[in-house]
């Protein structure tokens, strides 16, 4: 909040960013935290024919059965 109130009294209109925030904080003698490492889960895409664990064939990404030939998908 300090950060904000300090950027807008001597830089009005102009909007808060991590480097100026750093840099603020270096000048006030004061040391940055490291930079936050962000996980997120994500499952992968295989293209191609994939096998389920019951021997099925699912056939990648497929919902319901396949359209009739010569007919498109809406």
């Amino acid at each position: 909040m300090a950060y904000t109130e300090a950027l807008a009294a001597r830089l009005p209109g102009e909007y808060p960013s991590g480097s100026g925030y750093t840099a603020w904080q270096r000048a006030r003698g004061e040391e940055p935290a490291p930079r936050p490492r962000l996980y997120a889960a994500s499952t992968a895409y295989v293209p191609g024919t994939m096998i389920s664990a019951d021997g099925g064939n699912t056939g990648g990404h497929q919902h319901g059965p396949p359209a009739p030939t010569g007919c498109r998908r809406e």
